[in-house]
């Protein structure tokens, strides 16, 4: 099975995608997408949604898992991001994909055990369970692993009958 885990943003969009090969899950690639501040955000969304399609069409995925959103204190950039997250769940549905829409907090807990657990703890559990030489340098990357690990482990629940 092919998973490619998504953490949303329009500034920087993380993704990661992995496989499950019998029952060991590989990460085989991540980054993130960025875009730039000073462009309006209309085409920042077009530029993610462009990347978005590349990155399915190399990987290929059967699951996408994309985090659901956690709405914090700035509402405005809530929106926007949902406004970004419905462009990439119309993007992965058209694709074929099942989709994935976990919580913040039930991505933390299978990760790391911990429900509530910060950034720091979800880069280094990133590097422990695939054995990466060091942390993931962007919070948006270790989040989309993260994503990404939660369906490997979870998909059976979230693929449609």
């Amino acid at each position: 099975m092919r998973f490619l885990g998504v953490d949303p943003g329009f500034g920087i969009c993380g993704f990661a995608f992995l496989e499950k090969v019998d029952d060991e899950i590989l990460l085989r690639n991540f980054g993130v997408i960025r875009t730039t501040a000073q462009k309006i955000f209309r085409s920042r969304l077009a530029e993610i949604a462009a990347d978005f399609q590349k990155i399915l069409e190399k990987f290929r995925p059967q699951i996408v898992s994309i985090e659901n959103l956690f709405f914090a204190q700035n509402i405005s950039t809530a929106v926007r991001v949902a406004e970004i997250r419905g462009v990439l769940v119309f993007l992965a549905q058209k694709f074929g994909a099942q989709i994935c829409e976990p919580r913040p907090t039930e991505i933390k807990k299978i990760f790391t055990g911990n429900g509530r657990a910060g950034k720091a703890e979800i880069k280094k559990m990133a590097r422990i369970i695939f054995s990466l030489e060091k942390n993931p340098a962007l919070d948006d990357a270790a989040d989309a692993i993260a994503a990404g690990f939660f369906a490997a482990q979870n998909f059976k629940i979230f693929t449609e009958k």
